[in-house]
């Protein structure tokens, strides 16, 4: 799935990058809902995103999306993949509780085609931490960026009768941030994302959907967690 939300051994890895180490013109859209939405929908919300100053704001904009009553993304233009229909309202959660989705898929092994369920986003600090500390007594691996970190680490998170064909794992400069929220009008949105930290967690197990969800669900539902990350950056 990519909504952005992408397309299609036993101890947590929580990894920390440090800073040194355009849109198309469809108009008929879907989100999370089954209509077809007219111009007009959409024109409403491109409008929607244009308001947005904040990653709170993003995070409910892209929950809205997902359920389908917000009727489009501001830079995912496109109908979200099949398999993503029942991830819809844990993705809605996880963006209402500060982590705001880019990229995921769940995990599935059918008729030769393997995935790895996995899920990124932007968020603060402190939904960071918790979110790699909830992590930490499973074999989920965590990967967390500071702001402006650079990394190319790629992840094969698909298979195709045996041969990789999608990854995960790399980090989004500005170009990427402009190009994915091309409708943001508002300088304030965009720099909430630059400063973000942003959070790839992959299961490393092939097929296995459950895991990832429930974890990231229910620490995000709970109070704030520490302890894998440092916090002195």
């Amino acid at each position: 799935m990519t909504n952005g939300d992408g397309q299609k051994t036993t101890q947590t890895i929580p990894v920390l990058i440090t800073p040194d180490g355009g849109s198309s013109s469809t108009l008929a859209l879907k989100g999370g809902g089954n209509a077809m939405e007219t111009d007009r929908d959409v024109g409403e919300g491109i409008v929607a995103w244009m308001s947005a100053n904040t990653l709170a704001d993003l995070g409910a904009l892209t929950a809205r999306w997902l359920e389908g009553s917000l009727t489009a993304h501001s830079g995912y233009k496109g109908t979200l993949n099949a398999e993503t229909a029942n991830l819809l309202p844990v993705l809605a959660r996880f963006n209402r509780a500060g982590l705001v989705t880019v990229n995921s898929q769940p995990g599935e092994d059918v008729d030769g085609c393997t995935q790895r369920a996995f899920v990124s986003g932007f968020c603060n600090e402190q939904v960071a931490q918790t979110v790699a500390a909830a992590c930490m007594p499973t074999d989920l691996i965590c990967v967390c960026y500071w702001p402006e970190a650079v990394s190319f680490l790629n992840v094969p998170v698909s298979l195709d009768f045996g041969k990789a064909h999608t990854w995960a794992g790399m980090s989004m400069d500005v170009e990427d941030i402009n190009h994915l929220w091309a409708d943001l009008r508002s300088a304030s949105a965009v720099d909430a994302l630059v400063d973000a930290c942003q959070v790839w967690v992959i299961d490393p197990r092939w097929g296995r959907n459950h895991l990832l969800w429930t974890t990231i669900d229910l620490a995000l539902a709970g109070p704030s967690l520490t302890g894998a990350l440092p916090s002195d950056y």
